[in-house]
């Protein structure tokens, strides 16, 4: 076995293989290791990955015995509760697993080491049993404590940056009038990155679209907007919505699309920023450990940023069966703080490979993270990792970092330095250390002075400008690292004959102007008001009757951000509107969370077409809601809090409504159990019936209690209603399904009842859906559960004609699978179209073709 010393060193690649000498012999032995870091930090998680093989030709099969330190839990994320895994308990300090899966199936772990945890080295032994024979890995601990909140150092006034006239004179060859990489045909033709040959098609690579959107902010001239276009007409509408976001992990660019929909709206940019980060391969049980894929792990991680800065349901939830897995958005932010671990611990150049710029992308990922959560594993990460590059791979003979752990110094580098200067700034801004702004601005400028010498192409254009426009605000105004990112809230627009005045807020002072026009391309501009405000109003005047007008509004902050949100319009009728608020509303009422989840509100107002709206939160520990409605737990509580949210209209402070949050403390081992129903809704006549089925998660007790209010018709014990005999009038019953196992716990859906015109009941009374389709067609197991159906991992479509084809999509809308009938059945094997086995979670389906109509419904799997 090996040491404890050598142990204590263990990193990726560091495989450990036991072979016993008798059962190797026999050829039925297996290989076990732990790859991944040896950190985690007190309150925050960390993944590992358990690597073994499987005895020969057999399914593996193994037990294995973990023993922890107080305080640190070991969880098995996207595999609890399927047929893959088993545990005993099934998380804590002491836990038996029984893994069942293929030699290549090596499941992601990860640990959560909560408050109780006591910071300090130990030996965690891993055993694992298989084919009567055992190893055991001494994984080697380190708890590391909490890092303390940095404070804003002193910086004095901050000296000029070096090279910034050039810098700014080389942005405009690739602009809207130079046209260097600004085609929009050669743009087209290429949908690919084409290597690195001189192309003028490639701007597209390190995410065109950003960069030509930040610089039609840093200039003021949205000319640049038009270059942007012809990228994102390339990315987003040829590669990324075809493709489904299934694209190179190294192909992933979402900032630009984020802010083109925060400016027009475009539905497009939404579903392409959603499909970046729902369909990438490196969020959600399949993270790499591996060093050399930081830069696709960055990229995962700017995806999931970015999706939830857009209010991307599905980034905010993790595993569905177990509340400790962080959520998918934050998935890779673990990931990398590992693969800087990992680095490090190697202790010398070389020791991992790894390559000097996808350093520098991991640098904004986190720092960009940092920007939303004040993680304070951040700063102290970042510059560990930036002291380490700066001492082990800055050439200064090459002006450059050497391009990655094999390589020499490399004088063609230089155009890289752009992606990793904004750190150091960042570190400066941070800490006041001169070292980091003297380290920053030879960085950058021999990045612009020596690499923009070597501008060849539009790849080396787009990673010259996609980050270094937040080098030259750190470094100009420091103290805006400081601050959350200037952000837009509470746009409104109150029509008044042929004008129009629009008002909002933002969080940091900011200046005023608003780009309006008969489309999205608005094409106007109004004069910007140079007070710093963060209330804003904006008068048009001498607009055309009968004309539906689209805006954007903008803010730039002291610092020289600016923030736009748009895709707003208004009518001008030549009437004066006068309105009011009649009521506010706020979904959903109520809602039950664990300490740290989320949950995103929405609200409105009734009666006027000013619908901003303010959050307020009351109660014991609080926690935290944001300017768009997203509120987060406190991440302890030691007993159930109450706590109310508050929606109140701008426009008529007297007007509000108010949803209540219970928070519930989280019990090692225990999900909290939560209901759903299928479906969510139903329209019948009389004696109509009509199936509802629960679905309850986060107990092993499926047993529910029914109820109607009022009491029309009947529920049976399995949830099939039935309507009264006699509808006279169309009221509306609401059912409601209450957990056996947790009376707090219950889920309502409407049903519509409707006069019948089709006469008096018969003694067969028919069904709620009545197409042909609808009475044949069987679908079944649903909802398919792990713990009853794991032998045939399979829904079936029966009752089907030869020619229907099965649509299966999430309830987001995106395409899973289709199937198509093959005689009367169809069957899913509950994968997507690539193969990927799918989540616990709801799905949707279309049946249509053949002859028999066409039907819609869903059906759940829990895992």
């Amino acid at each position: 076995m090996k040491t404890e010393n050598v142990v204590n060193d263990i990193i990726l690649f560091v495989t450990i293989l036991l072979f016993m000498g008798a059962a190797q012999a026999r050829g039925d032995d297996f290989t076990f290791s732990i790859l991944g870091s040896s950190h985690v930090v007190v309150g925050y998680t960390n993944f590992l990955e358990l690597s073994r093989g499987a005895l020969p030709n057999e399914n593996f099969q193994a037990t294995f015995t973990i023993t922890l330190p107080t305080g640190v839990s070991w969880h098995w994320p996207w595999l609890t509760g399927t047929s893959q895994l088993s545990c005993s308990p099934a998380v804590g300090q002491s836990q038996t697993c029984l893994t069942v899966g293929a030699a290549s199936l090596n499941p992601v772990i990860l640990l959560a080491a909560d408050a109780t945890a006591v910071p300090g080295t130990y030996t965690v032994p891993v055993t694992a049993t298989a084919g009567g024979i055992s190893h055991t890995v001494n994984y080697t601990l380190k708890v590391d404590p909490t890092p303390p909140a940095w404070t804003p150092p002193n910086w004095g006034t901050p000296p000029p940056i070096p090279e910034l006239a050039l810098w700014q004179q080389q942005m405009a060859l690739g602009g809207p009038v130079n046209q260097r990489y600004c085609q929009e045909q050669a743009i087209l033709a290429n949908s690919t990155y084409t290597g690195y040959s001189v192309t003028l098609s490639n701007v597209w690579y390190y995410d065109g679209i950003r960069v030509y959107s930040q610089m039609a902010d840093y200039t003021g001239d949205d000319s640049w907007r038009t270059c942007a276009g012809y990228v994102s007409e390339m990315y987003r509408d040829i590669t990324v919505i075809p493709a489904q976001g299934k694209i190179q992990g190294y192909y992933v660019f979402p900032r630009g699309l984020r802010m083109d929909y925060q400016r027009t709206k475009d539905a497009k940019s939404l579903t392409a920023v959603e499909l970046l980060a729902e369909n990438d391969s490196y969020l959600g049980g399949s993270l790499p450990l591996d060093p050399t894929a930081m830069r696709e792990t960055s990229y995962a991680g700017e995806a999931g940023v970015e999706a939830y800065l857009l209010g991307d349901p599905v980034m905010l939830v993790g595993d569905p069966l177990d509340p400790a897995v962080p959520p998918r958005w934050k998935d890779n932010i673990d990931n990398l703080l590992s693969q800087f671990d990992q680095t490090l611990d190697g202790g010398s150049w070389g020791s991992v490979y790894i390559e000097s710029f996808m350093v520098g992308l991991a640098f904004e990922s986190l720092i960009q993270y940092y920007d939303q959560t004040k993680d304070p594993r951040i700063p102290p990460a970042v510059q560990k990792m930036a002291d380490w590059l700066w001492a082990n791979a800055w050439a200064p003979s090459a002006n450059s970092f050497v391009y990655d752990t094999l390589s020499g110094p490399d004088p063609a580098m230089e155009n890289l330095n752009p992606l990793i200067a904004p750190a150091y700034a960042w570190l400066w801004a941070m800490t006041g250390d001169p070292k980091y702004q003297q380290e920053g601005d030879t960085i950058f400028a021999d990045g612009v002075l020596l690499g923009g010498q070597e501008i060849g192409d539009g790849k080396q254009f787009s990673q010259s400008y996609r980050w270094s426009f937040d080098y030259v605000k750190w470094r100009q105004h420091p103290e805006s690292a400081w601050a959350a990112p200037t952000a837009i809230s509470n746009v409104a627009s109150q029509v008044n004959s042929t004008s129009v005045t629009i008002t909002w807020q933002t969080n940091n002072p900011a200046d005023s102007s608003v780009d309006y026009g008969t489309s999205l391309a608005y094409g106007q501009t109004t004069p910007v008001s140079g007070t710093l405000s963060t209330n804003h109003s904006v008068t048009l005047t001498n607009l055309s009757l009968q004309t539906t007008y689209y805006f954007v509004v903008q803010s730039r902050d002291g610092w020289g951000q600016r923030a736009a949100l748009g895709g707003y319009s208004f009518l001008i009728t030549g009437q004066v509107v006068v309105g009011n608020v009649t009521s506010v509303w706020v979904a959903p009422s109520s809602v039950t969370l664990t300490p740290g989840q989320t949950q995103q509100f929405s609200a409105g107002t009734i009666g006027m077409n000013n619908v901003s709206i303010t959050w307020t939160t009351t109660g014991l520990s609080a926690g935290t809601l944001t300017p768009a409605g997203l509120y987060t737990a406190p991440s302890t509580v030691s007993s159930p809090q109450t706590v109310m949210i508050t929606a109140t209209s701008v426009a008529d402070p007297t007007k509000s409504n108010s949803a209540i949050i219970t928070v519930i403390p989280l019990v090692p081992g225990v999900v909290p159990v939560s209901i759903t129903l299928s479906p969510m809704s139903a329209t019948l006549q009389a004696n109509q019936t009509q199936q509802f089925t629960p679905f309850v998660t986060g107990t092993a007790n499926q047993a529910v209690q029914w109820s109607l209010s009022p009491p029309a018709g009947t529920i049976s014990s399995s949830g099939l209603y039935t309507a009264p005999a006699n509808v006279t009038a169309t009221p509306s019953v609401t059912i409601t399904a209450t957990s056996v196992s947790d009376p707090t716990e219950s889920v309502s859906v409407p049903v519509t009842l409707v006069v019948s015109d089709l006469g008096p009941p018969t003694s067969n009374p028919p069904i709620a859906t009545v197409t042909p389709a609808e009475q044949n067609v069987r679908v079944y197991p649903n909802p398919w559960r792990s713990d009853k159906h794991a032998a045939r991992p399979v829904i079936n479509f029966a009752g089907l004609t030869t020619g229907m084809t099965v649509t299966l999509f999430t309830v987001s809308g995106h395409d899973v699978k289709e199937l198509h009938s093959n005689g009367s059945t169809a069957t899913w094997d509950l994968s997507n179209d690539v193969g990927d086995k799918v989540a616990s979670g709801i799905y949707l389906y279309s049946i249509s073709g053949g002859t028999e109509g066409s039907l819609k419904g869903k059906v759940a799997i829990i895992r």
